[in-house]
């Protein structure tokens, strides 16, 4: 802007005594308190001066008040907000961003205030900030750092700072998917395909492959627990595919109330953030153009430590079976599901199955030994009153002018033989005569003069006690009844995983002086189940017997670790087992109580054989390595997972494979996960690990093809030695 001609000769004012300044002009000398009143007038007269043109319009600030002001001094600009882009440059500062420090798997929260509240991310930097408008944290960080585009992590749309207009530009499409990922049903459908030029391998920013599913999980400091059990259950068809669809539903939802309103905006369902992130962290791990090849489960972590009561935090090591079962059961209440209908979710619906439980008291055998001892002791006791009862034990008097012999002699009853009792002190029974006719009888009785007995009448013998000859044939049967041990107690219950309990490890050293490693089919700790072996918990003894039908999915767990008043002990024990052709018939019973091993049908067969999808298992790591004393160097642990890549079999080659008995040209593939690396690993090799959790799948039916003209396909036949009857 070029300035204005003056209007006179400036040598001809030469003795002119130039103006006064502006802060000068009053009077007096003018307070800060005015100077300050006045500036704000000037900003609130500015404010309405604001362009919404397409184009930039700057306002200079101007005094109504003197008019011959100098018009050299700087204008304030107002700031500058804008609806659309200019035209022609809609693509403006996107070639700031950069792709290779975007990372939103960190949890949304202002860099500055630490909120979760309307939080957008810098492109150019990667931070997150609040806000957009002229007082936001993100409008600041525009004009401090030159970083002028921002994206809002919750609606997925990019805008320009400080204009403050959406960039419509579909160059940003990749950074929004890998924000925010999201598939259709073809899309979930490809994935458990074979390899093709569709679903092949997927390249990051730098040009590294990965397969998707199969990326690393960073292990921030102790996470590795919860990322085994993440990729486990990234790797279950039916809860994966809910998932990546997003089909929560209304369980996960903010929900309100019947009338209509919500207080405090309050969560119905607390667990519902917990389901968000969990299924945003699945679909992350499927992403097929992701621009790295892990993920980190940050913002899991911190719901998870929220949830839990800092149960489970990524600063300490946990269990991982720990937090698969309270990660389960607040899935299934973040999803909607009951405490009390089953089936009511989808974590349910795979995982849930039920268990015939028999009880029995150890103590009941000692009890009722007590209870017979007790019961004879009262017969006896009872017997032996009513004997005293009929037997005189008081002495008779001594009459003068009777002989001290002939006083107390009684004849003896019939059978001994002699005269009478002289050496007894004690009177004949009743109705027995005296043959000293010295002696008389009880009152109302006669003497008799011979040895004959005749019996008394009735109403001279005393009657016996009603309730000794009542008692006897009660207390019997009492007696009778405690000897029976009680009957054991049936219940039926449901579970999510089962627990198999592991064989005690040696004692003693082999041939090498060096510990045995000892080895247990997985078909023996499965024997828990059928129903016949006991398990002694405290002083119950208990049996368990599967119920059917089993669940499409089974969660198996080595129980490996056992802790008493002093440290943790863990169980070395190796479990063998086959990955392909669980036969689960021999501890499975219908609802009648009858073994399904034995009236299992050719139609029900692939109803009872599993195939393995991950393995979790554990390794010890030596925390320091101490030559001198081996067995005093602590173990750190460490834990990994074995997952099953289906997608490198089509899906007639994985039909070939059942009819091959699971062994054929085009099996499946396994990759162990451990923390940020991915490798292949041998499926023959996989029990070579301590398996600490298995998820296995129920063997689908092979679909019939059009040859068959309807007909239903061969049949799976076991691998693990199971015969049909």
């Amino acid at each position: 802007m070029s300035k204005r001609p003056a209007t006179e000769d400036l040598d001809a004012m030469e003795d002119v005594a130039s103006p006064a300044p502006k802060k000068f002009r009053s009077d007096g000398e003018e307070s800060l308190d005015g100077r300050m009143a006045e500036m704000e007038r000037n900003m609130r007269a500015l404010t309405p001066q604001v362009p919404q043109s397409r184009q930039q319009q700057p306002v200079t600030a101007t005094d109504d008040a003197d008019e011959g002001d100098d018009d050299d001094a700087p204008g304030v600009v107002a700031p500058i907000r804008q609806a659309a882009p200019t035209a022609g440059y809609d693509d403006l500062y996107l070639d700031s961003i950069d792709r290779h420090v975007l990372d939103f798997d960190f949890e949304k929260l202002c860099s500055v205030s630490l909120s979760n509240i309307n939080v957008y991310a810098c492109l150019v930097c990667g931070r997150y900030y609040q806000g957009r408008g002229l007082k936001s944290h993100a409008y600041f960080h525009a004009l401090d750092e030159d970083h002028h585009v921002f994206i809002n992590m919750q609606t997925q749309r990019v805008y320009v700072l400080p204009e403050g207009y959406e960039v419509l530009s579909r160059s940003l499409d990749d950074i929004k998917f890998v924000a925010d990922p999201r598939y259709t049903r073809a899309d979930v459908a490809r994935l458990d395909r074979g390899r093709s030029s569709e679903t092949g391998l997927c390249y990051t920013l730098t040009g590294k492959t990965y397969t998707p599913g199969f990326v690393g999980m960073n292990n921030i400091k102790e996470n590795d627990y919860l990322n085994v059990v993440v990729q486990a259950l990234a790797h279950v068809p039916p809860l994966r595919n809910f998932l990546l669809l997003d089909e929560f539903g209304s369980g996960t939802a903010l929900q309100k109330p019947k009338d209509g309103k919500t207080k405090d905006g309050a969560l119905t369902n607390t667990n519902a953030e917990l389901v968000k992130r969990f299924g945003l962290l699945v679909r992350k791990i499927w992403n097929p153009r992701a621009f790295k090849a892990h993920v980190s489960p940050h913002e899991l972590l911190q719901e998870v430590a929220l949830r839990s009561n800092r149960r489970f935090t990524l600063t300490a090591q946990s269990d991982p079976v720990d937090f698969l079962t309270w990660f389960l059961n607040n899935l299934h209440l973040g999803l909607g599901g009951s405490r009390t209908r089953p089936g009511s979710s989808i974590v349910q619906r795979v995982f849930q199955g039920r268990v015939r439980v028999k009880s029995e008291k150890l103590e009941a055998v000692g009890a009722a030994a007590a209870a017979a001892a007790a019961a004879a002791a009262a017969t006896e006791a009872e017997s032996n009153s009513f004997s005293n009862e009929m037997q005189i034990d008081t002495q008779l008097p001594v009459r003068s002018g009777v002989p001290q012999q002939q006083q107390h002699q009684i004849p003896p009853p019939p059978g001994f033989g002699g005269t009478g009792f002289g050496g007894f002190s004690q009177p004949p029974p009743p109705g027995m005569s005296m043959h000293a006719p010295s002696f008389a009888g009880p009152p109302g009785m006669p003497s008799m003069g011979s040895s004959t007995m005749t019996p008394p009448p009735p109403s001279s013998l005393p009657p016996p006690p009603s309730s000794s000859s009542s008692a006897t044939p009660t207390s019997a049967q009492a007696a009778k009844a405690a000897s029976l041990p009680p009957k054991p107690d049936s219940d039926v219950s449901r579970f999510l995983l089962l627990t198999l309990d592991l064989p005690p490890a040696p004692l003693f050293q082999d041939e090498q002086e060096r510990n045995i490693i000892p080895q247990v089919p997985l078909a023996t700790l499965l024997e828990k189940y059928d129903g016949q072996a006991s398990r002694d918990q405290g002083d119950v003894r208990r049996r368990f017997r599967l119920r059917g039908p089993l669940p499409p999915y089974l969660v198996l767990h080595m129980k490996r670790f056992s802790a008493n008043k002093f440290v943790t002990e863990r169980n070395p024990t190796i479990v063998t087992f086959d990955p392909r052709g669980l036969d689960m018939r021999p501890y499975v019973e219908d609802e009648q109580g009858n073994s399904l091993n034995k009236f299992i049908g050719d139609e029900d067969d692939d109803d009872m054989i599993y195939d393995l999808v991950a393995n979790v298992v554990h390794e010890a790591v030596r925390a320091r390595s101490d030559d001198v004393a081996v067995d005093s160097a602590e173990e750190r642990r460490t834990w990994k997972v074995q997952l099953r890549d289906r997608s490198g079999a089509t899906s007639s080659g994985a039909a070939d494979d059942k009819r091959n008995n699971g062994v054929g040209n085009n099996e499946d593939k396994w990759v162990v996960a451990q923390d940020l690396f991915v490798e292949p690993v041998a499926g023959e090799l996989l029990y070579l690990a301590e398996s600490y959790i298995q998820i296995w799948e129920r063997r689908k039916r092979p679909v019939p093809g059009p040859a068959s003209n309807g007909a239903k396909g061969r049949k799976a036949v076991p691998v693990n030695g199971a015969s049909k009857k």
